[in-house]
């Protein structure tokens, strides 16, 4: 995925679901890590791209988790484990 995908996905998904899953801090510890790939982008090193865009992941993977999860919680919520396919 290229920086700038990666960028408008996360930020679709702190609108989503941002406030509930994350502290302030985190959010602002994930927006500074855009703000860094966003600066980055601009200019002409790919290394330095490719190192802000593993950061930005590095920074959102407990983020991703906690969503993943509230997926499945929803996913399950009212559900009789004897009704799953497993």
């Amino acid at each position: 995925m290229d920086a700038q995908r990666l960028i408008e996905a996360i930020q679709s998904a702190l609108t989503e679901s941002g406030a509930t899953l994350l502290s302030e801090d985190e959010r602002a510890k994930i927006h500074r890590h855009i703000d860094a790939l966003l600066a980055t982008c601009q200019g002409q090193d790919s290394q330095a791209v490719k190192q802000a865009t593993e950061a930005l992941n590095h920074a959102t993977e407990a983020f991703a988790a906690r969503r993943m999860d509230a997926s499945v919680q929803k996913a399950l919520a009212g559900k009789n484990l004897d009704s799953l396919e497993l």
